[in-house]
């Protein structure tokens, strides 16, 4: 196939990609492909900044809002408190059900999704990761990315990375993205190291936390059922047992301090088969907690493993994308 061929394939495959999605945004195509959708699981969905574009958020007001009315329409949004009636098998609904989550505890939480959410009396699950909060910093992946975009340089000499080129914004994205990913696969110590090396090169001012307050969490306990995401966001195959379980106390015990409401759900930073183990897990049924979800693709069912449970990507900016990923979240990967 010569790349000629090659490209007129590819543009046809997405043209047809695109028409079949269209179609999935309407209610009668959706219901009829998710027919083996079984009303015995739970598709839950994960989100992490919503607002406006120039913020980095992947999902603007406008789009989140049409993705809640759009499930509403069709499925049955849970409340958090039900799961425990779900896994005993105490739940029948009638129709597909649904999970919202929210990781990190971004500003956006409190300025832009509670409000949504409580004009559709609509709960959802927030995983707080606590030492951003209350420090009124970024998440360290975020924290990378703000930091090489405000550097005055073109240059930086990194710990196991050596000098990155910071020319122009879209290259600084590129190397960004690239320490992060990078950096989720070293031991933690490394990570930490290069941390420290930009924040001492590169100064951050912050007129605003980028992470709601703990006032704020406080106040907006009959939208959210708080869950911990650790204290300062390790991916936790990556550190010692002991280190891991110290993350899991301070995160939780930080959200109970702050909320007065009781912690029980748990989700692993960055979340995928090779960030969490088996130690891990048991150290979150030792601590007692109920359910811990992950980053893996796929719905929840009744039998599966409660420290090991499917999420959904929601970075869909298109109703009909949207449609695409619920209708089968497999193909979301």
């Amino acid at each position: 196939m010569t790349a000629i061929q090659a490209r007129r394939h590819s543009s046809l495959r997405r043209s047809v990609a695109g028409v079949i999605k269209s179609g999935l945004a309407a209610p009668w195509i959706w219901r009829y492909l998710v027919r083996e959708w079984s009303i015995h699981d739970i598709l839950v969905l994960t989100y992490h900044r919503v607002g406006a574009a120039d913020t980095g958020a992947p999902i603007t007001s406008e789009q989140f809002v049409s993705q809640m009315d759009w499930l509403a329409e069709r499925c049955n949004i849970i409340a958090p408190e039900v799961l425990p009636d779900f896994f005993a098998g105490r739940m029948t609904p009638r129709r597909p059900s649904v999970c919202l989550t929210f990781d990190d505890g971004h500003r956006c939480l409190h300025d832009v999704v509670y409000p949504i959410l409580r004009r559709r009396n609509l709960r959802a699950i927030a995983f707080l990761a606590t030492g951003p909060i209350t420090n009124g910093t970024y998440v360290w992946p975020d924290d990378i990315r703000q930091r090489l975009l405000a550097a005055d340089r073109e240059s930086l000499t990194l710990p196991f990375f050596g000098e990155q080129r910071l020319l122009d914004k879209h290259q600084r994205m590129i190397v960004a993205g690239q320490i992060i990913s990078e950096l989720k696969r070293r031991p933690d110590e490394e990570r930490q190291a290069v941390i420290d090396v930009m924040q001492q090169s590169i100064t951050l001012p912050l007129e605003r936390s980028p992470m709601m307050s703990w006032v704020e969490a406080a106040n907006m306990g009959d939208v959210f059922h708080w869950g911990a995401h650790t204290h300062t966001h390790p991916v936790l195959s990556r550190v010692s047992v002991d280190i891991a379980r110290d993350e899991i106390r301070k995160s939780r015990q930080t959200i109970v301090e702050n909320t007065g409401q009781a912690v029980d759900l748990f989700a692993y930073p960055n979340g995928t088969r090779d960030d969490y183990t088996d130690e891990v897990k048991a150290v979150l049924r030792n601590e007692g907690f109920m359910a811990a979800f992950t980053t893996n693709t796929g719905f929840v069912s009744r039998s599966d493993d409660l420290f090991a449970l499917n999420r959904c990507p929601t970075t869909a900016p298109q109703l009909s994308d949207f449609a695409w990923i619920t209708a089968r979240p497999s193909w979301a990967a």
